[in-house]
């Protein structure tokens, strides 16, 4: 179909109805484990997607080398907006400068976490799979 991604396959046909069956082409199988490498190139501005493609990259055989720079990346970006948070805060006690504040205080923790979490890919590694 379309992109060659999907193709019709054999429908058993048990009652008068037409039913149509797809299934992914290999073209389409190729697509589904190998389309979502392109996604480390872009760090995503919300944490749980950054650890929903580290999931993703480790299921898939990832290189441990390249998931370990983007979990660096992102903590470093987290670690740029933290700094511009805590600039931007101020001593008054209103919304904006509290929000600074808590920003500020939510993404150095984020960037914490995340530097220690590149650190633990090298203790989960299994023993089969090399680093690439």
């Amino acid at each position: 179909m379309g992109a060659g991604l999907i193709e019709e396959g054999d429908a058993s046909n048990q009652s008068k109805r037409v039913r149509r069956v797809y299934r992914l082409s290999a073209q389409g199988k190729y697509a589904v484990r190998h389309g979502w490498e392109r996604l480390l190139d872009t760090v995503p501005p919300d944490l749980d997607s950054v650890l929903r493609l580290v999931d993703m990259a480790l299921h898939y055989g990832a290189p441990y080398k390249r998931i370990k720079e983007f979990l660096y990346t992102a903590a470093t970006d987290r670690g740029r907006l933290a700094a511009q948070a805590a600039a931007l805060a101020t001593e008054d006690m209103n919304y904006s400068s509290m929000r600074k504040q808590c920003d500020h205080q939510r993404l150095e923790a984020e960037a914490a976490s995340l530097f220690s979490l590149a650190e633990q890919l090298k203790a989960h590694r299994p023993q089969d799979r090399p680093d690439k």
